[in-house]
């Protein structure tokens, strides 16, 4: 009972007590602070001030640093100053875009367009203290293409999270974005993907990709135009330099359903040659260079920035700037077009970095004139002349007088050029500014390539050298010991992502598992084998089968031969890629037996439909209202056509494909409105309260829109849609509730059970999914609890 200096515990514990005591009685009192009106009424301001902002967020403390500075550099003309400064002091609007990829773009597009530009709910908002303020009403963005999916609403996000009357329209788009139907993304940063005039057989890079709201605009513009079940000719490759980064921006890639992507891990300084066969290295038609920066152009959003800024910021990457960009120009095919942005307004990050690629490299690159792109988008043309400040914010003349501390910080290439051909590129450049239609600061200019650089030959990390193998066997020798999922646990950082990269590369399926292809194409009836020699695996177990186009496909099977043909090539760092066609559901339900355990993924669905002759079932708008909406998985003698409930019960357990078929004409609309409000079923009472409850001639609209198919899990006695619970909500207000109202209404909640299923945990119970069997299995239990107690 002693410690470890001897002394008794109780003791310890007396002693720590009458010193608390002592430090009591010696401190005093806090003292009454006495009323001031004064005080109270600017607080009182200030409070009145916040609620009419919607935001919560007090005025925006610019340090007289960052507005001398940038009052120097003249961005504005003096009179136009003052309110260049009130614009960068408030905060962003809500701006987002519709996926063109997403099956319901249509149908989110028209409820949108109902919501928005008819109804006056978002025009007049009502405050908590009983205040209303007008508000401009969401409107399209019109400059955007293609058009009618932008959106701009002046509210910003925070007011969205505290206005009880934008609580319907906050949900809609949280719930939506979370489905990938729509992304929420600032109106400045839709422009770069736009001027890159993007075409379906382009081979596109981005750089910088995360967190990928980019590189999916990139994906949909490659697939503008097209069917859904058709797959174009071009790739896009995003890369970014952080690994968690990289997880980040997969989740909005898999949003695309894209087989043309590919996400790396590399530096994009030091982005390696992709091979297209030996010695022949791939070229990119078209470069997005989103570069790192200081993001002084984003203070509405990021306010501590204008108070904490200082010119040291952008000195810091002037330098990775260029050697990203020339990175990207050395990648880029001879007519390609590179698009070099940053969301900065600093000069030294912006002009500087364009002037020094031009000194460089003018006679292999050009500055493309854009003004012309995009008619309707407010610009401003870039700068030919600024200032260079030092650390202290003094200004800095010339070269020649760069103090001798900072010569390792402030390059001469910071300062504007004197070449005149140089300073009229400098006018094609494009700024961005808050004021010009209520967005952040941003910087866009757009190369095109005449001719190969003329630069020393890359140092390809795809290509091992003797260097490479000492840090590789130094990294071997201080490896951790024990098991790879020990050391992966270990890694894990953020948000479970991993730390470092781990990730084993795509390879074609082993001759061991090559029955996989005859297995699938027996069973789904593919007679057109041709989508099948498109898939990869990532693992010898087989567990998932990506699908990809020829030209992925072409540079993962290569990258993997000339990795074992010849040493010295690294296996590329790739985090992911293609998408999801195929699931192995035996490794995760062992219990059961399929006669295919191969289950197609709902992202892969669009495209590989056309070759499936089996395993497809066409219902109706009724049937297909009481698969969405029912509690739980629907029984075959609950259909409505007896046609369909006996096709369903006659297919074995396993995948399956819903495909909706709407009424085509108005005479076949009305026959079916006929029969469908006077349905009734005396085993399921689901089908008597849809019937009057359910806008049919709105449900029969929507779905004639596009091809509605659904992977949905065939089980002894029932089937259930394969989707997840927000998923299948999205599907019912879209579907199911002309005014999209997400309060209380007749559609039923989605239980608990029936969500683990469409997630796919709890497929093992699908076997066995008639009530009569789960009471019989409840009781049987009951019964053995019985005996073993009478047994003790």
């Amino acid at each position: 009972h002693r410690d470890m200096e001897g002394e008794s515990i109780d003791n310890k514990k007396r002693r720590r007590s009458s010193q608390s005591q002592a430090a009591d009685q010696v401190k005093p009192k806090r003292q009454k602070k006495p009323f001031n009106r004064e005080e109270w009424e600017a607080r009182r301001s200030t409070r009145e001030a916040t609620a009419s902002n919607l935001s919560g967020r007090g005025p925006t403390q610019f340090s007289d640093l960052f507005l001398s500075v940038f009052k120097a550099q003249n961005l504005v003309p003096e009179s136009e100053w003052d309110n260049f400064v009130a614009f960068l002091d408030k905060e962003l609007p809500t701006t987002f875009r519709v996926s063109i990829r997403s099956h319901f773009t249509r149908v989110l597009q028209s409820v949108l367009e109902k919501q928005f530009l008819t109804s006056s709910a978002l025009s007049l908002l009502t405050l908590p203290d009983g205040t209303n303020i007008p508000v401009e009403a969401p409107r399209l963005l019109d400059w955007y293409t293609p058009q009618g999916l932008a959106w701009h609403y002046t509210i910003n996000k925070k007011a969205l999270r505290k206005t009880p009357a934008l609580k319907h329209f906050k949900k809609i788009l949280a719930e939506e974005q979370e489905v990938g139907h729509l992304t929420r993304q600032e109106g400045v940063s839709m422009i770069p993907p736009l001027l890159l005039g993007i075409q379906s057989h382009h081979k596109i890079l981005d750089m910088c990709a995360a967190p990928g709201s980019k590189t999916g605009q990139l994906l949909e513009l490659l697939h503008n135009g097209l069917e859904a079940s058709e797959v174009p000719t071009g790739i896009v490759v995003a890369n970014d330099l952080d690994v968690r980064r990289c997880y980040m921006l997969t989740r909005h890639v898999q949003h695309a359903k894209s087989p043309c992507n590919l996400v790396t891990n590399y530096p994009a300084q030091a982005f390696p040659d992709i091979y297209l066969e030996e010695s022949v290295p791939l070229k990119f038609d078209r470069v997005l260079c989103d570069v790192p920066c200081s993001g002084d152009g984003t203070i509405r959003k990021a306010p501590n920035l204008a108070k904490t800024w200082s010119p040291k910021a952008g000195m810091g990457f002037h330098g990775l700037q260029v050697a990203i960009a020339e990175r990207g120009l050395q990648l880029l095919e001879v007519g390609g077009t590179l698009v070099y942005s940053t969301c900065a307004l600093n000069p030294m990050e912006d002009e500087a970095v364009v002037a020094t690629l031009l000194e460089k490299h003018g006679d292999c690159i050009s500055v493309v004139d854009a003004s012309h792109l995009l008619p309707t988008l407010k610009r401003n043309p870039g700068l030919t002349t600024w200032k260079v400040f030092g650390p202290n914010g003094k200004e800095i003349p010339t070269p020649a007088d760069i103090p001798a501390k900072s010569v390792g910080m402030i390059h001469k290439t910071m300062f504007p050029p004197e070449k005149p051909e140089i300073l009229e590129s400098l006018k094609k450049c494009m700024r961005f500014l808050p004021q010009l239609q209520d967005t952040g600061g941003f910087f866009i200019t757009v190369f095109t390539k005449t001719k190969e650089l003329q630069i020393p030959a890359f140092e390809n990390e795809t290509v091992e050298t003797e260097e490479s193998k000492a840090e590789e066997a130094k990294a071997e020798e201080t490896k951790p010991t024990g098991s790879s999922r020990g050391r992966e646990k270990k890694d894990k950082g953020g948000r479970g992502y991993p730390k470092e990269f781990s990730e084993d590369p795509f390879v074609p399926v082993s001759e061991e598992a090559s029955a996989t292809y005859e297995s699938i194409k027996s069973y789904y009836g593919i007679e057109n084998p041709e989508i099948l020699d498109r898939l990869l695996t990532r693992s010898s177990k087989t567990a998932k089968l990506y699908l990809f186009n020829d030209l992925l496909k072409q540079i993962l099977v290569t990258n993997s031969t000339l990795k074992n043909k010849d040493p010295k090539y690294k296996e590329l760092r790739i985090i992911n890629g293609g998408i999801r066609l195929f699931s192995n559901e035996a490794s995760k339900n062992r219990k059961l037996t399929f006669d295919c355990p191969w289950r197609i993924s709902a992202e892969g669905l669009p495209l590989i439909l056309p070759y499936l002759s089996k395993r497809v079932v066409t219902i109706d708008l009724m049937d297909f209202a009481l698969l969405i909406n029912s509690r739980e998985p629907v029984m075959f003698s609950h259909f409505l056509s007896k046609k369909t409930g006996a096709e369903l019960k006659d297919m074995n357990v396993g995948c399956c494909i819903i495909k909706l078929q709407p009424c085509a004409s108005p005479e076949e609309f009305q026959e079916f409105l006929a029969k469908a409000t006077t349905m009734k079923n005396e085993e399921n009472k689901l089908v008597e309260e849809l019937s009057t409850a359910v806008d049919w001639e709105y449900l029969n609209n929507m779905c004639k829109t596009s091809n509605f198919s659904f992977v949905a899990w065939k089980g002894t006695t029932s089937i259930v849609f394969h989707m997840t619970k927000l998923e299948l909500q999205s599907l019912q207000n879209l579907l199911f509730s002309p005014a999209y109202n997400y309060h209380e209404s007749f559609l039923p909640k989605v239980p608990t059970v029936a969500t683990q299923r469409y997630l796919g945990h709890e497929m093992t119970h699908l076997a066995k999914d008639t009530e009569a069997e789960v009471t019989k299995e409840k009781e049987a239990e009951v019964t053995k609890e019985k005996e073993a107690e009478v047994a003790q």
